[in-house]
């Protein structure tokens, strides 16, 4: 706590010389500098003070809303707390507020709502919209007032209860920092962009944030696995050998190379690439690759089959739009070639997959469905001819469908017995 006030002290004594209008400002500094730190207990006292110069500025419009962003920023405070008298702090704080401002609602207003203009979906779209300005500013060089704003639009997630803002922007923090590591070869800079995407991470809540974070994450430790290897040190290395280790020296050259990767996007730009649509699979070679399987198949090649028959699944399978036909195509291929392994090493879980590749193939396609029944019917005859040693003839699948009825009517007997016993010894049953 003592540390947490020392590193608190300059700002807080700044605040009082400049006054409420630019106080935010240093305070918000100093949000970042403890998140950048991963110090929870600096973070929470920050937000804290934030909640008071919200306070003091309600207090001085009389505006019931700015009551509110008081409120919300002393209980995010609250949640992230875990100090036992600093949470007694926080909640008094936070009902002290909410009186506040529910002496400044006007009588006719007894319906108002906290924030209620702000609780929108949140969506990729608006949120793109808020970056596109500093996204440009980043892009341009100006990162020095580019961290201040991407701070506030921050605390405006955090106030609006936005998590895809408040993500966002803390993953967009963290991309300047690792544009200045990688540009510079600090680094310090790489530890803050860590810290930051970690942070993110433990705060986010959709998957395709989190899916980018942890890309963050492995091309930031890529990035200073590179300087590790190209002996990069950073600007006190640089300066000590500036003859010897320009701008232009395969070290620096290979880790600069690195930035220009796809993998490094801003927020904009990685919004805008969710929305792209994948490339037509190409079918020329699908044909190739199941002519090829076919032509391994009849030859008895079956590993160089199964490669083919696997190779043409893989490039048509497309989870969101699939094409059922060539799925069955490419199943039925590899459930031939499993029927044709058992029968070399007469094991028993080659033909219980080929059988459970031909269900497959009839839960896509109708077409060939007589076919498929009667590939599974030679399967069940090869594999009790090759496991069981049972040579006879191929049965009717009459045994297997009244089987099938018997089951049937055993779970509807036991389905009304369950309903009578229900009805019975109910004693929520009016």
């Amino acid at each position: 706590m003592l540390k947490a006030c020392e590193r608190l002290r300059q700002v807080d004594a700044k605040s009082k010389e400049l006054g409420l209008v630019r106080s935010e400002t240093y305070y918000l500094r100093a949000l970042l500098d403890a998140m950048v730190n991963m110090d929870m207990l600096v973070e929470v006292e920050v937000l804290k003070s934030l909640g008071d110069v919200n306070l003091e500025r309600g207090r001085r419009d009389k505006n019931p809303v700015t009551f509110n962003r008081a409120t919300v920023l002393y209980r995010t405070a609250l949640c992230r707390c875990e100090d036992a008298d600093v949470g007694h702090s926080l909640t008094n704080r936070s009902r002290y507020a909410e009186k506040l401002r529910l002496e400044k609602v006007p009588a006719n207003a007894i319906t108002y709502e906290p924030l209620s203009s702000n609780k929108k979906i949140p969506s990729f779209a608006n949120v793109a919209e808020k970056f596109l300005k500093l996204d440009h500013r980043l892009t341009v060089g100006d990162t020095n007032t580019t961290l201040v704003e991407y701070t506030k639009l921050m605390l405006e997630g955090i106030v609006n209860r936005d998590n895809m803002l408040e993500v966002e922007a803390t993953k967009s923090i963290g991309d300047v920092y690792l544009k200045r590591g990688t540009m510079t070869g600090d680094t310090m800079y790489l530890t803050k962009a860590t810290a930051l995407y970690n942070t993110a991470l433990a705060r986010c809540e959709w998957v395709q944030g989190t899916v980018a974070l942890i890309h963050r994450l492995q091309y930031t430790a890529k990035i200073r696995q590179a300087m590790k290897i190209t002996g990069n040190k950073g600007p006190k290395y640089r300066e000590r050998h500036r003859g010897v280790l320009s701008n232009d020296s395969p070290a620096t050259t290979d880790v600069k190379a690195s930035i220009r990767s796809p993998q490094f996007m801003s927020p904009s730009a990685y919004i805008e690439s969710q929305t792209t649509k994948q490339a037509a699979p190409d079918y020329r070679s699908y044909d190739e690759y199941l002519t090829a399987g076919d032509r391994a198949l009849t030859e008895g090649d079956l590993d160089l089959a199964e490669r083919s028959f696997a190779s043409a699944l893989k490039l048509i399978h497309e989870p969101n739009t699939p094409d059922r036909s060539k799925e069955a195509e490419c199943l039925l291929g590899l459930g031939h070639v499993y029927v044709q392994r058992g029968k070399r090493t007469k094991e028993g879980r080659r033909f219980t997959q080929a059988a459970a590749l031909y269900n497959a193939v009839m839960a896509r396609t109708h077409v060939k469905e007589v076919k498929v029944m009667k590939y599974l019917k030679e399967t069940e005859k090869l594999f009790l001819k090759y496991i069981a040693n049972v040579d006879n003839k191929l049965t009717s699948s009459g045994g297997a469908i009244r089987h099938k009825e018997r089951l049937e009517s055993m779970r509807t007997r036991v389905k009304s017995q369950l309903e009578a016993i229900d009805q019975k010894h109910n004693p929520y049953q009016i």
